[in-house]
């Protein structure tokens, strides 16, 4: 072969194929795989200890435990099965149904009455006094009247406007003929405190969540293989073996003296 058939044949360089007809295949949409999102989320643990430890220092710092004192007030009522009242010069015996008895409670209850309960307190709106409940005991005759709000005076008053209005108004709307104080409005208190161990631990799971939301983010924006089932997926092609991390079990070869 003469130099010049080299030279030819050196330089030559083959044509790449013409594929005529190929069909564009669009990628699928990426699926979520919750078994490889879980490997990365235990893959960094150690992360994971040290955000909770954090933010469960740093909340229980900024919100160590508190206490708040709520104020109540209560009476109960009796409300006789069966009384007696004189109608035309003779003495009838009545009965209190349970019917009129449940109609009563849900009518002191109602936006009407609530209305009338702040006019007996001289103001347009309970706001500033608290809220009330009234329920009965069950298989009993006895209703309790119950007002709670933060200010001591003000739901004692709430309290007593409120059986005002039951004893004067409700009972008559509902034929209720006979009812009396059993227990008097009595004030009382209740102290509910959150403690600093609770704070800390709202804290901790804070941390989780952001780790939880930290991995998920990566795994969509990470495109690092870390498995061998990222590379099956990235370059669509089987993977035979992986090369085992050996980390500080790494044997290490000897110096030469």
């Amino acid at each position: 072969m003469s130099k010049n058939d080299m030279k030819r044949a050196g330089s030559f360089r083959p044509t790449p194929p013409v594929y005529n007809g190929v069909e564009v295949i669009e990628d699928e949409p990426e699926k979520i795989d919750l078994i490889r999102l879980l490997k990365r989320f235990l893959k960094s643990w150690k992360v994971l200890v040290i955000l909770m430890v954090i933010c469960g220092a740093v909340w229980g710092i900024l919100r160590p435990g508190t206490s708040h004192t709520s104020f109540g007030a209560r009476c109960t009522i009796y409300i006789p099965p069966y009384t007696s009242r004189m109608i035309d010069d003779r003495q009838v015996t009545v009965s209190n149904n349970t019917s009129q008895i449940s109609n009563a409670i849900g009518l002191i209850q109602s936006k009407v009455y609530r209305d009338v309960v702040a006019q007996e307190l001289g103001t347009d709106s309970l706001a500033s006094y608290g809220s009330y409940s009234v329920s009965r005991t069950k298989d009993t005759e006895l209703i309790t009247i119950n007002a709670v709000g933060s200010d001591e005076a003000k739901v004692e008053e709430l309290c007593s406007a409120v059986l005002d209005v039951f004893q004067s108004s409700v009972g008559s709307s509902v034929s209720i003929n006979s009812m009396m104080v059993v227990d008097p409005v009595t004030g009382y208190s209740n102290v509910t405190a959150s403690s600093t161990i609770s704070s800390i631990f709202k804290g901790m799971i804070g941390g989780f969540v952001l780790y939880c939301i930290f991995i998920v983010f990566k795994f969509f924006t990470d495109r690092t293989i870390h498995f061998k089932e990222d590379a099956e997926d990235y370059f669509d092609i089987p993977v035979l073996c992986v090369v085992p991390d050996l980390g500080k079990d790494m044997p290490q070869g000897k110096k030469r003296s």
